[in-house]
């Protein structure tokens, strides 16, 4: 993630949370989990996504994965998702109520008949809105897949929030039907935390030739110690 753009996402951050935000919340070693340790901390009445979504089963995971990064879990009060504006793309706003504060997040995804719900673009946005739209609680189908997700290292300090965007990504790319196994592993850290998601997919046959399904995306989460594990940029790898 350029500078630039890590140091306005930061200057947002602060004044949205002031100097408490994030995974900022005090931990110590005797502490029994850190506020980003498991997504579980979160009852799936909590999270609402829009009635009849196409794409609920990516939002879930990346909605819990932003509320993660920010806050964590266990110190989020709801998440809502809504779909804003739907044209060649979806734009939905992600309103994250911590105990202390909230966050809007402006999440892109494509709209195309052949990736639709593809990730494209996620970013701080302070002015999103929640549309009129009905919104129903997230169920374990969407929130929960059956394949397996490692991280690496195992104790990394951001596990739960990327386990959770390597699932959204996953998804987003696949289908979550059709996702094998996903690794996720810590590729470079010095003022933001950098971490390659290997999706591997289910092949697939066209005209008689098996073709792979995989997939290299690039998890871009902060380092900083005021907001480390927020979540800062997804892509695919070797789009930069």
């Amino acid at each position: 993630m350029n500078t630039s753009l890590r140091l306005s996402s930061l200057l947002v951050l602060s004044t949205a949370f002031g100097l408490l935000a994030g995974c900022a919340a005090p931990t110590s070693e005797s502490e029994p989990e850190s506020p980003a340790s498991s997504e579980e901390g979160l009852a799936s009445s909590k999270v609402k996504l829009p009635k009849g979504d196409d794409c609920r089963d990516v939002l879930s995971p990346l909605a819990l994965a932003l509320a993660d990064g920010a806050v964590g879990t266990s110190y989020t009060k709801s998440i809502t998702v809504s779909l804003t504006s739907e044209t060649d793309t979806r734009l939905y706003t992600v309103l994250v109520e911590g105990r202390d504060s909230s966050i809007q997040y402006e999440v892109e995804l494509d709209n195309d008949s052949h990736s639709k719900c593809f990730i494209e673009g996620i970013r701080v946005e302070p002015k999103a809105k929640l549309s009129s739209e009905k919104r129903t609680a997230t169920t374990n189908a969407e929130r929960y897949i059956s394949a397996p997700i490692s991280v690496t290292p195992k104790n990394d300090d951001c596990a739960s929030t990327v386990k959770l965007l390597a699932q959204a990504v996953a998804v987003s790319a696949v289908g979550a039907k059709f996702i094998e196994r996903v690794d996720v592993t810590l590729v470079g850290e010095t003022e933001d935390r950098d971490y390659v998601a290997h999706v591997d997919g289910k092949s697939f046959v066209a005209n008689g030739r098996t073709f792979p399904n995989d997939y290299d995306f690039i998890l871009n989460v902060s380092n900083d110690s005021a907001f480390k594990c927020f979540v800062q940029q997804v892509s695919i790898k070797g789009d930069d």
